[in-house]
């Protein structure tokens, strides 16, 4: 309710002193106008800041390491830290689809919990769960980047 009384002040104010009135409201606009600019540029450096650390982790899927040797744990999976902070943890989506097709197959979601300091990798060997495709080998896998906590 209190926008009704300043919309009926800045009416009286409009109608009895027009021009100095006009250009309060020419200034008032123009700080807005420039505070609103101010938080745009903010975000915008923001989400730069945040794509250019996304870009920074590399993540790597593959069924052909030979240190996944057990049937039970064909898949590995690698994460790189090239941050200058370090990783409390990073989750990545995996999938996997017939060699020449489109279906996906596969697709599960992993959180590895492995602290990584900065510039630092970390692999290990991975299982597909209950929802195992027959023969991992024979597909084209698929990993990115989901999600990530910076150490603190």
């Amino acid at each position: 309710m209190e926008w009704i009384a300043a919309a009926i002040v800045a009416v009286f104010l409009l109608w009895r002193y027009p021009k100095p009135t006009l250009k309060i409201g020419a200034v008032i606009l123009l700080i807005g106008a420039g505070a609103l600019g101010w938080l745009f540029w903010q975000d915008h450096q923001r989400a730069q800041r945040a794509k250019e650390e996304r870009a920074k982790i590399e993540v790597l899927v593959s069924t052909e390491n030979p240190y996944c040797k057990d049937a039970d744990y064909p898949l590995w999976i690698s994460v790189g830290n090239r941050n200058l902070f370090g990783l409390d943890a990073v989750t990545v989506n995996v999938s996997a689809r017939q060699k020449g097709f489109s279906k996906k197959v596969f697709e599960t979601r992993y959180t590895i919990d492995k602290i990584l300091a900065p510039k630092e990798g970390y692999g290990n060997c991975y299982s597909l769960g209950d929802q195992a495709p027959a023969n991992p080998r024979d597909l084209d896998w698929e990993i990115s980047l989901s999600y990530f906590d910076r150490s603190t």
